[in-house]
């Protein structure tokens, strides 16, 4: 499945297309039924902000140190699939 958004009387993809898809090709949209609203966007960072206040800085460290260390995997992934390793 193909996300998208409608905007300016146009379809334009989130995600990249498949590459069997041709110009001209038909497709059938299903628009989502929950409604972007700015007053969920916003109990949502409230809520999210709520949760930061409270969390435990050794928690937030292991987070750190994990985002780092899969930053590290995830670029020698790369190099090793570019034939740079």
């Amino acid at each position: 499945m193909v996300r998208a958004i409608y905007e300016g009387g146009k379809v334009l993809p989130i995600d990249p297309v498949p590459p069997n898809w041709r110009d001209g090709q038909s497709l059938q949209i299903e628009a989502d039924e929950e409604e972007f609203s700015i007053e969920q966007m916003e109990r949502d960072f409230a809520e999210l902000a709520r949760m930061c206040e409270t969390s435990d800085p050794e928690d937030e460290q292991r987070l750190v140190e994990v985002l780092r260390e899969n930053k590290e995997i995830a670029k020698a992934q790369v190099r090793k699939q570019m034939g740079l390793d």
